[in-house]
C-alpha cells in the first residue's frame, strides 16, 4: 500500500514539475523585461503592504524568483504605514543583462 502511494505521489510531483517548468519557460521574456527595467532605473521598488493591507502584487513572485536564482538582491524598507521591497541587480544579474543587450545588437 505504501509503495503504491509513493508511486502516485511521485507521478503527481513529476506532472507538477513539468507544468511549472513550462510556465517558467513562457515567462522568460517577462523576466528579461524586468531585468532591463531594473538595469535602466538602477533599482525597482514593489509595495508589499499599504496601510497594513497586502497589495498582492503579482510581479513580486517573479522578482522573488529572479532573486532566488541570484540575479537580483532585495532589501526590505518600511515607512510609517507601508512596507516595500527594493530590488537591485546583483553582479551576476548585471553581467547577464549586459550579455542580453549585446546579443540583441
Amino acid at each position: 500500500m505504501s509503495k503504491e502511494l509513493k508511486k502516485l505521489l511521485k507521478q503527481e510531483i513529476k506532472k507538477e514539475f513539468a507544468r511549472t517548468l513550462l510556465e517558467t519557460e513562457k515567462m522568460v521574456p517577462r523576466y528579461i523585461q524586468y531585468l532591463k527595467k531594473v538595469y535602466r532605473r538602477g533599482d525597482w521598488t514593489i509595495a508589499i503592504t499599504i496601510e497594513g493591507e497586502d497589495t498582492k502584487d503579482p510581479s513580486l513572485t517573479h522578482f522573488d524568483m529572479l532573486e532566488r536564482i541570484g540575479l537580483l538582491n532585495s532589501k526590505d524598507e518600511y515607512s510609517h504605514r507601508n512596507s516595500y521591497k527594493k530590488y537591485k541587480l546583483s553582479k551576476r544579474g548585471k553581467n547577464l543583462i549586459e550579455k542580453i543587450f549585446t546579443e540583441k545588437s
